[in-house]
């Protein structure tokens, strides 16, 4: 009973693939370029004929997405980030799999693109949602880390009271905006314990759920 991560290349997707090797759990990565972090399924996510057999799956774990650059149209960022999402989630669901998908939490002036999208795929979902904001650790590029730790400062700061009467005072502005990053670790460790306990049920869980995770 494998856990199939889909974007197990990404900085996430990678990161929980770690968690499932390190824990002893069956894991397959899926993306369209392999990897030697675990087995792996090359596969175009837009393409259900691409994608693994899936049947009998302890979970699937979608992660895939492009980062909010207004400079990207709007097309291409809703795909991205929603309909890829969705054809992963809804292949899943009509296996009867448990999906956990990572989305994101986001201020109302993200890019129209893909705020759009990450709402496409969170309405697919009926597995676990996890809606981090900024995710920072350490990234992999050819099996070399990359420290992202610069963001860790910022998270205790937007943990204090004060973030959240600015987002009282003007939500359009610092609504899902003034919430505190997380690190990838959390994440990854909240999307394992979603993979592996034998009390599953949907539920969506935002940046102040994912950092009060145990590690």
């Amino acid at each position: 009973m494998s856990v199939f991560v889909f974007g197990g290349n990404g900085f996430v997707g990678s990161a929980i693939i770690r968690k499932l090797v390190e824990s002893g759990v069956p894991c397959v990565g899926v993306s369209r370029r392999a990897s030697d972090i675990a087995p792996w399924h090359v596969a175009d996510a837009m393409d259900p004929s691409t994608y693994p057999d899936m049947s009998g799956a302890r979970a699937v774990v979608v992660s895939m997405g492009t980062p909010p650059l207004p400079f990207v149209d709007y097309e291409t960022q809703r795909a991205a980030n929603g309909a890829s999402n969705v054809r992963v989630l809804e292949a899943a669901q009509a296996l009867g799999v448990r999906t956990v998908l990572v989305n994101a939490t986001m201020p109302r002036w993200a890019p129209s693109g893909y705020r759009d999208g990450k709402l496409d795929a969170e309405k697919a979902a009926t597995g676990v949602v996890l809606k981090p904001s900024a995710i920072y650790g350490t990234r992999y590029h050819n099996g070399i880390p990359i420290p992202l730790h610069f963001l860790a400062p910022v998270s205790w700061v937007f943990r204090l009271p004060i973030a959240g009467k600015l987002c009282e005072l003007a939500p359009g502005l610092f609504e899902g905006a003034l919430v505190p990053p997380v690190p990838v670790s959390k994440v990854a460790k909240a999307a394992f314990d979603a993979c592996v306990t034998d009390d599953f049920r949907p539920a969506v869980l935002g940046p102040h759920d994912i950092l009060s995770v145990l590690p």
